[in-house]
């Protein structure tokens, strides 16, 4: 298992009280501009899982509600065949995740 903070998400609130996932990991202009220099949460922007800005609109944040990744209505249905999780906008084809505590690290 990799214990190291890069691509791992830590449950918290944001600055409204809202649960959120926080993304562990530092982003280069490179690779994600609109993430360098901000606190990156999970998101849902309507049909993809992603690291966005917390404080961005118009996406919902997601959170782990007993085990499962949801944002708003929806949840975490599975993965497709390039191992990206996928959604089920409906809340009705829910899928588990196991959790693991490591040590954060610098990222």
């Amino acid at each position: 298992m990799n214990t190291a903070a890069d691509r791992q998400v830590t449950p918290s609130t944001n600055a409204a009280g809202q649960d959120v996932l926080l993304v562990q990991r530092s982003f280069t202009a490179g690779f994600r501009p609109d993430l360098v220099d901000v606190q990156a949460c999970v998101g849902l922007d309507g049909t993809t899982w992603k690291a966005v800005d917390c404080a961005r609109e118009g996406v919902q944040l997601a959170s782990l509600v007993g085990g499962v990744l949801t944002a708003g209505t929806a949840c975490q249905s599975g993965h497709d065949d390039a191992a990206n999780i996928t959604a089920d906008l409906t809340g009705q084809n829910c899928v588990g995740v196991t959790t693991t505590t490591v040590t954060a690290t610098a990222p």
